[in-house]
């Protein structure tokens, strides 16, 4: 098999048959497989896809679990179920506009085998109301890069977008990644192990921001931040030294962002605490960055103390 479609779904019901029907769109010269995880759904979800399957049974390989197994469970467990060469990923509640995506993807691929992940730019769609003018890409991006770059950049690459070398994940995924709440940045962190990115700078998927998805589904920013930081501190066990200062960058990041809002929340204890952790990774910033993080600091601390009165 060339290529297998991961696809992961919970409570998907609304999107899940527009997701399948742009996998079962795609044109190419090579045979390819739809593998689904479908989490216990609570809504019709599974029955969407027992139809689905009836109609394409050569094509589409679903896994139905008895239980809810989580993310990383369902994620992992799909991905073991995947025979390809490559392994394109997308979520229930995203789809792809390109017919041509999966075949643009192994042609490069093919032709780049330093390369051990494709992406592409896409769309947003927030809440089903319309899509977006503004594309997830907005800057321009090396044609190939490494995954460094990404990190010094602040890049996203969304995974919906994605093909990769199926050799180059670990099999069955590190259990460390079981807790993270988004596994992007963990995976393109594994993948970069066996090579670097390829973008090709067009749009060719949608991916959807509503109340049911994994991303929105948790509110408390904090949270985030911590579990990013927890994300960091273990891909700094895998990845070269080269990666010291990038990794240092995103960490100086995190702490600070934590320092203000625990500040704002009155917390002043764990204001400082966190300021004071973020220091050691500050040498990876440059002058300006430094005089931007006192400035920062000295604001958040003014606004504690003498908050500004409300307007009448």
């Amino acid at each position: 098999m060339k290529v297998s479609i991961c696809c992961i779904t919970y409570n998907h019901e609304s999107f899940i048959a527009k997701a399948l029907d742009s996998f079962l769109m795609q044109q190419t010269n090579f045979d390819f497989e739809i593998v689904v995880g479908e989490d216990c759904s609570t809504d019709n979800t599974r029955n969407i896809l027992l139809d689905f399957k009836k109609k394409n049974p050569e094509k589409i390989k679903l896994i139905c679990n008895q239980n809810n197994i989580g993310v990383f469970a369902n994620l992992d467990q799909t991905l073991l179920a995947c025979t390809g060469e490559y392994i394109a990923i997308c979520d229930g509640d995203d789809y792809w506009i390109d017919p041509l995506k999966l075949q643009k993807q192994v042609d490069f691929l093919e032709k780049n085998k330093e390369c051990s992940l494709c992406y592409t730019n896409n769309f947003v769609m927030r809440n089903g109301d319309q899509l977006l003018n503004n594309l997830m890409i907005n800057s321009a991006r090396p044609t190939k890069h490494s995954f460094k770059w990404m990190l010094n950049n602040f890049a996203i690459a969304s995974p919906s977008t994605w093909l990769l070398r199926s050799n180059a994940l670990p099999s069955p995924l590190p259990e460390w990644m079981r807790i993270i709440y988004n596994l992007d940045i963990a995976m393109e962190g594994l993948l970069s192990l066996h090579g670097d990115f390829g973008y090709l700078d067009y749009p060719a998927s949608v991916y959807r921001i509503h109340e049911g998805g994994i991303i929105s589904a948790e509110k408390d920013v904090m949270y985030k931040s911590k579990n990013l930081l927890y994300n960091i501190d273990n891909l700094s066990k895998v990845l070269s030294a080269d990666y010291r200062s990038s990794i240092a960058l995103h960490r100086a990041d995190h702490l600070e962002f934590l320092a203000f809002e625990n500040l704002k929340q009155r917390n002043v204890l764990q204001f400082f605490s966190m300021g004071i952790k973020s220091l050691p990774y500050q040498y990876g910033k440059n002058a300006k960055s430094w005089r931007t993080t006192g400035y920062r600091f000295r604001n958040a601390i003014r606004k504690a103390i003498f908050p500004e009165k409300k307007k009448k």
